[in-house]
């Protein structure tokens, strides 16, 4: 079976009949840049040196240091078919490199305690393609990280400190010729399976910023007439980045002008020159959802002409303007005659960044309601904003012995896909769990498709004690189905996802024979049988094969912990490309970007 994967790309979209422009907000001589990043990317390898300013204004960004440029980058949305690493699933002890420490047996790589030491094995890459790691990974103690040495090292993200599905995207070098899992002395865990698999294809295309890397602006912005500004960005958030600089207005270092603003992951802020608490630095906190998902569509309003830091800033993400939790006021009178900007990091002894920046815009001033509709659609042209309601078999939440927030979610897979806030898939959640959690959600008119893949609680729970049987369940999940509907926006798509294969974790205790139960609701899913789930726009289930041992197990080459239930990423990314397929099919995203 072919396990090639495509995912998302882009597509134009119409503000009022006609294309929308982003130049028409600067008809009365506004200050500010428009850089679209989106056009520049050829091969993943090349540096990026500049990038022009589209408003007219002359205000190029640059970077003359070459370890600090960008690359030309974008998302994975294509692997090639072949694992590049012998023996993946350590089926034998054979073709890894053992360091102290370390042994392979029982389809494991288990390390103690003691030393640091690293487990390594013979990879064929090229120098500048792209490389996607997926890894496996549990842990009682110690930490971790993934690397391509020979040459220079390619290290991913971050060191890895918990039992986890983790993946990275790495860039090889020349000379690269080994994948390594690099422990540290305090490390005692197991892998069970490493993969790296060439990347043939990207969408959200941009300029990747990895590390300390930045691009910036050389001629300054002159906001001192306004004394405000509009900043609007389209954004991927690598992994397991947790301290991730997206822009910078003004020189924010211990030396810096008061009034500068830097917007940065986590939590998403805004904050003055010195962030020092003394004058509590404006602070907009994102929920759990926004900061967990991938794609970001962010809109940062500040206006100086307001007392307080909360009338002083405001940011939009998912059309939805997050609740402020800050006091105080902030002095900014000095510093905005002259303010560089950047994009990611200025002050490198703080910042690590990986993000991709798709289209960035800043205004001296504030937009109307209409305006910031527009400019949301422009910056994030190449996708859509969709609700994702499901359980641990697509969501990051933390549950034990599983899955914690360093798993990706499946809408994270899905570059473009702006879920964030509205991807309210919980680990445990029932099918009443997600009902409440819909009722709940703010912003419903924003979206353009609703996933639905919940169940698999409810037939381990109610049918397992018997308590509900199947035809039950079918009803709460029409119900959940018809609730959505009435609440969604006119032209917003009803999608129904299949459970995934779990059979003998759905029968381990159980009374009622939920293997059965786990077909009929599959069935009603597929539109079939005696009871089908009607109301929806599509009906999703080519992962369940795909995932399938053939027996109505998880296939162990995607069960992440060996609990025969939760996928590891790269089963997640096997469900992701199926969401993804149907979004080209519904016109929702583009197939090419």
């Amino acid at each position: 079976m072919s396990r090639n994967v495509i995912f998302l790309a882009t597509r134009r979209r119409k503000q009022g009949g006609a294309v929308f422009n982003p130049l028409s907000l600067f008809a009365n001589g506004e200050q500010g840049i428009i850089a679209d990043f989106s056009g520049v990317v050829t091969p993943p390898s090349d540096k990026i040196t500049s990038q022009p300013d589209l408003s007219g204004n002359g205000n190029s960004f640059s970077q003359g240091t070459v370890v600090r440029q960008p690359y030309e980058g974008g998302v994975p949305t294509l692997l090639a078919d072949d694992d590049l690493v012998p023996n993946p699933r350590f089926s034998a002890d054979a073709d890894w490199v053992k360091g102290t420490g370390w042994t392979i047996s029982g389809g494991v790589a288990a390390k103690t305690a003691g030393v640091a030491s690293n487990l390594s094995a013979s990879i064929d890459v090229d120098a500048g393609s792209t490389y996607m790691v997926f890894v496996n990974m549990t842990r009682t103690a110690g930490t971790v990280s993934v690397r391509f040495s020979g040459g220079t090292n390619v290290t991913g993200a971050s060191s890895k400190n918990a039992s986890a599905s983790f993946t990275e995207i790495l860039i090889a070098v020349s000379g690269n010729n080994t994948i390594e899992i690099v422990a540290d002395a305090a490390y005692a865990g197991t892998i069970s399976a490493v993969s790296v698999r060439l990347v043939t294809a990207m969408a959200f295309r941009g300029a990747r910023f990895d590390g300390f890397d930045n691009l910036l602006n050389t001629s300054n912005v002159d906001l001192s007439s306004s004394r405000k500004m509009t900043i609007a960005m389209s954004i991927w958030k690598d992994a397991q980045v947790t301290f991730t600089s997206l822009s910078e207005v003004g020189q924010y270092t211990a030396l810096s002008t008061a009034g500068s603003v830097r917007l940065r992951f986590e939590a998403l802020d805004a904050r003055d020159a010195t962030g020092a608490q003394t004058t509590t630095p404006p602070a907009v906190e994102v929920p759990t959802g926004e900061a967990g998902s991938r794609t970001h569509t962010i809109i940062a309003e500040v206006d100086y002409t307001q007392p307080s830091v909360d009338d002083q800033f405001s940011i939009r993400m998912r059309g939805v303007t997050l609740a402020s939790s800050t006091s105080g006021s902030v002095n900014e009178a000095p510093g905005l005659t002259n303010q560089p900007v950047s994009v990611a990091a200025t002050n490198n002894a703080l910042l690590d960044t990986r993000i991709i920046m798709h289209k960035f815009v800043l205004i001296d001033r504030l937009l109307t309601p209409v305006e910031k509709d527009a400019i949301g659609r422009w910056v994030n042209a190449h996708g859509c904003v969709a609700a994702a309601l499901g359980d641990s078999t697509t969501a990051f939440n933390s549950i034990p012995g599983g899955l914690p927030s360093s798993t990706w979610t499946v809408p994270a897979f899905i570059a473009g896909m702006e879920s964030g806030g509205a991807n309210i898939a919980r680990a445990g959640d029932r099918i009443s769990d997600q009902l409440a959690d819909w009722s709940a959600l703010t912003g419903k008119q924003a979206l353009q498709a609703v996933f639905v893949q919940i169940g698999l609680n409810d037939i381990n729970t109610y049918v397992g004690n018997e308590t509900k049987t199947a035809v039950e369940i079918i009803g709460d999940l029409q119900d959940l189905i018809d609730t959505v509907n009435a609440d969604k926006p006119v032209g917003c798509k009803t999608y129904v996802c299949q459970l995934t294969p779990c059979r003998a974790w759905l029968e381990a205790g159980a009374s009622g024979d939920v293997y059965q139960a786990w077909l009929d609701v599959n069935e009603a899913i597929a539109g079939v049988g005696a009871n089908p789930i009607t109301g929806v726009d599509a009906r999703i289930g080519s992962y369940v094969a795909a995932l399938n041992d053939g027996s109505g197990n998880l296939n162990p080459i995607y069960d992440h912990n060996n609990d025969g239930v939760h996928p590891s990423n790269e089963g997640r990314w096997i469900i992701a490309s199926a969401w993804r397929a149907q979004l080209v099919v519904d016109g929702l995203v583009a197939e090419g970007s």
